[in-house]
């Protein structure tokens, strides 16, 4: 591989280049040699070709043609290297090399009744009946990371994204009631970064692990033409298995004085990042400077606090009869987190001196003037899941949730609702 004339190669020293304090400056030509072994020179040549596609630093070019005649001799044709799917944009061996790379990850992650299917992680299986369920009902829960995405691309910070989906999707599960089984997870990009693959689906199994699931399958996908250069997604679903077929919330079950348990957040989770994107965009606002309310941190830094994951917690609950039912604080913020779980008789009625604003909401609400209406709307709020119990099972759902090590706060009550009020207040916000 080489480096064109002159060229910042980084902090190590280079046989091409001198050093000069943290930097280190080549002459150009060649600058790194990469080998790699195989069966035949054929399969070394893609391997040694899959090692070289994952190194970037600007300005680096390297040959192509590489053994071409010899491995076209030894299939007796004539090199070739037109009409391909490599030439296209799609490195199938770059996706076959981060598939055997995340194995492991997904093995650590196998739990009781699932297993790998194949060798490349794209399928796997469960077997229900090893769970000790009678009348098992599967629970799904499908997502994507969102704009969030944006901020990790500038920070290459991948992991955290990766254990946000998982969050998204288990918390979702948990909610209603049921045990998350297992994760599915997909990883696009317009040209496959290995290490930045291999991150985001760190950040996936370590959170699969946290929530009791199994990381099934994890499929990478090389998309030319579909993102901006540096753009991916990161999406994927769970499911999850509930003993009968009577799913969270329980509506009829939930009454006037039924209270509400806040489990707080961790920060912004995965919602608000489109509002908060463009104002702070638009503000100057750098997500690499210290954050302008907490100066230990970067901003970035910051945004890319990993979601909260409440399934066994919620789970416990579910399971002892404490819980009527649960909002993820995701799309909508708060109010439409309740409205999804709230009868139209009632209203969630919070009171705002029962939890502590999070100091990153505050600056949000300052800085950009927006309305108390638009914040809860938009933002969790520094809650990150809601929790409706009956008045009476208030103590003991506290208890249980502390022994998860939450710190629950009772933060409302249910309350009689005219039909022409909203499904969440916040009195004194």
């Amino acid at each position: 591989g080489g480096a064109p004339e002159k060229h910042r190669l980084g902090r190590r020293n280079s046989f091409m280049g001198s050093a000069k304090a943290d930097t280190i400056v080549s002459s150009g030509g060649r600058v790194l040699g990469v080998t790699a072994t195989g069966k035949g020179i054929a399969e070394a040549r893609e391997r040694a070709y899959v090692a070289v596609r994952s190194i970037h630093f600007s300005g680096a070019f390297y040959r192509k043609d590489i053994a071409n005649f010899s491995v076209a001799e030894g299939r007796g044709r004539a090199p070739s290297n037109s009409k391909t799917y490599l030439n296209a944009g799609v490195d199938l061996s770059m996706e076959q090399a981060i598939s055997t790379s995340i194995r492991p990850l997904m093995q650590k992650t196998l739990r009781a009744g699932t297993e790998e299917c194949g060798p490349h992680g794209l399928a796997g299986l469960c077997d229900v009946t090893r769970l000790g369920y009678k009348q098992p009902t599967l629970v799904s829960s499908t997502n994507g990371v969102g704009t969030k995405l944006k901020v990790a691309m500038v920070m290459e910070k991948f992991d955290s994204v990766g254990a946000d989906l998982v969050a998204l999707c288990a918390n979702d599960i948990a909610a209603r009631g049921a045990e998350p089984l297992f994760v599915m997870a997909n990883f696009a990009a317009p040209k496959l970064d290995a290490r930045q693959a291999l991150l985001v689906n760190q950040g996936v199994a370590d959170a699969c692990v946290e929530a009791g699931c199994t990381l099934l399958g994890s499929k990478t996908a090389e998309m030319p033409g579909i993102f901006s250069a540096s753009g991916f997604d990161v999406t994927g679903f769970a499911v999850g298995v509930i003993e009968g077929s009577s799913p969270l919330p329980h509506q009829d079950r939930m009454c006037e004085g039924d209270v509400v348990i806040g489990l707080p957040s961790s920060g912004l989770h995965s919602n608000g990042f489109s509002l908060l994107r463009f104002l702070s965009e638009a503000a100057g606002v750098k997500y690499r400077a210290a954050a302008p309310f907490d100066p230990t941190q970067s901003f970035g830094e910051v945004l890319l606090t990993p979601s909260r994951i409440y399934s066994k917690a919620l789970l416990s609950l579910a399971r002892a009869g404490l819980l009527k039912g649960a909002a993820p604080i995701t799309s909508g913020g708060l109010s439409r987190g309740f409205a999804r779980i709230v009868p139209p008789r009632l209203q969630a009625q919070l009171k705002a001196e029962k939890w502590e604003l999070p100091a990153v909401f505050r600056w949000i609400a300052w800085k950009f003037e927006i309305p108390y209406h638009e914040m809860v709307a938009t933002f969790n709020c520094g809650i990150g899941m809601a929790l409706v119990v009956a008045a009476e099972d208030a103590q003991a759902a506290l208890k249980v949730l502390r022994g998860h090590d939450e710190e629950p706060l009772v933060i409302g009550q249910l309350t009689a609702r005219a039909e022409s009020d909203e499904p969440l207040v916040v009195d004194g916000a």
